[in-house]
Order: structure tokens, then C-alpha cells, then sequence
């Protein structure tokens, strides 16, 4: 019966001080995970001049990686009515050259002849780059 008694208090003053001990826990404000605190907010640097393009001129391809064809959607802006695009290689090459005849349109371009890689598009009007983007060729 002693022992039985004395277990029961042993327990208790155990169970006591764990008790204790969380409740400094939580009063600390510990958690496991630490949460970022949203109260806080970033640094934020201004655009360096020159760094923002014109958003009306736009190239972008798709499917993106591509296999037998791709086809670019594009917009030369306000300024530039027509031109052309490049197909680039890894290695500086042309490898496809073509007439864009309208401002803003959609073309095909088959690519079943290039090599899996990477490549670069540009539209091209009066001798500048209006725009350019990366796509990848896979088969």
C-alpha cells in the first residue's frame, strides 16, 4: 500500500513539474517551427532606367519544348508595322530566317529539321531587335 501511495505522489510531482515546464513554454512564445513575421515587409529597390521595355512589343513561342512544329505569337509594338525572325542555334547559327508581314499574328514555324536544343527567336524590324526569347527543341 506504501508503495502504491508513494507512486501516486511520484507520479503527480512528475506530471507537476511537466506541466510547469510547458506552461513556460508557451508563455515564451517557443514553437517548433518559427513563423516569419508578416507585420515585416521587404526592402523594395526601384527599376534601374532603362530596364522597362516598351510592353506592347512581345514574342513568345509555344509548345514549349516543341517537337515537329512550333508557333509564335507576336507583337512588334506600335511603332513597327512588319519584319522578320530569326531562328538561332546554340552556336550562333542561323538556322531559320522568315517574313512577318502583319504588326500582331500567329505562325507556324516547322521544326522537324532542327536538332533537339536549345534555341533563340528574334524579331527583327528596321535592323533592330524588336524582341527575343528562348525555346527548346526535343524529339
Amino acid at each position: 500500500m506504501r508503495l502504491r501511495v508513494f507512486a501516486w505522489f511520484f507520479n503527480l510531482f512528475v506530471m507537476k513539474k511537466v506541466l510547469i515546464l510547458l506552461f513556460f513554454i508557451a508563455l515564451c512564445g517557443y514553437s517548433h517551427a518559427q513563423q516569419p513575421d508578416l507585420t515585416k515587409s521587404a526592402d523594395i529597390s526601384k527599376p534601374k532606367p532603362g530596364s522597362v521595355r516598351n510592353q506592347t512589343q512581345m514574342i513568345r513561342v509555344f509548345p514549349n519544348p516543341g517537337k515537329d512544329y512550333v508557333t509564335i505569337e507576336y507583337n512588334f509594338g506600335n511603332n513597327n508595322p512588319s519584319g522578320i525572325y530569326e531562328i538561332v542555334d546554340q552556336n550562333g547559327r542561323i538556322v531559320k530566317r522568315g517574313n512577318l508581314g502583319r504588326q500582331t499574328d500567329q505562325v507556324v514555324i516547322e521544326t522537324f529539321d532542327l536538332i533537339p536544343g536549345n534555341y533563340y527567336i528574334s524579331l527583327i524590324s528596321a535592323s533592330t531587335n524588336i524582341a527575343s526569347t528562348r525555346f527548346v527543341i526535343s524529339k
